[in-house]
């Protein structure tokens, strides 16, 4: 290949790399950026625990934030709300499906009674 066809394969695979940027910077960005956030997404983070001292501050906030919170439900009107739902037992014989749906409702109206606190 003399200097001359060397010069003129050169600018054609300088124009060739060009065209095809767009379309690399495209896949870079769509394909391989979001990967960055899966690492982020299942980092194991307590909030209960910090390592440094602005992890430390954020789990204060964090914290003060959710005490901070109002219930967001009336305790009786929930309670009563759960107790209207159930099956009434002397009405029939209750199926074992039933039963359960009875047995779960109980379950949550002593959550709900306790406050969510075990």
């Amino acid at each position: 290949m003399t200097k001359s066809e060397k010069k003129h394969a050169s600018k054609n695979t300088l124009a060739l790399l060009l065209i095809a940027l767009p379309g690399i910077t495209y896949l870079i960005i769509n394909n391989y950026i979001p990967i960055i956030g899966t690492f982020i997404a299942f980092k194991k983070f307590s909030y209960a625990k910090a390592n440094t001292k602005e992890e430390n501050l954020m789990c204060a906030v964090v914290r003060r934030m959710i005490k901070e919170q109002p219930t967001a439900f009336d305790l009786d009107k929930a309670i009563s709300e759960l107790k209207r739902d159930k099956f009434v037992e002397s009405e029939c014989i209750l199926s074992d499906v039933h039963q359960g749906y009875n047995a779960g409702l109980s379950r949550a109206i002593e959550i709900v009674k306790g406050g969510g606190v075990e």
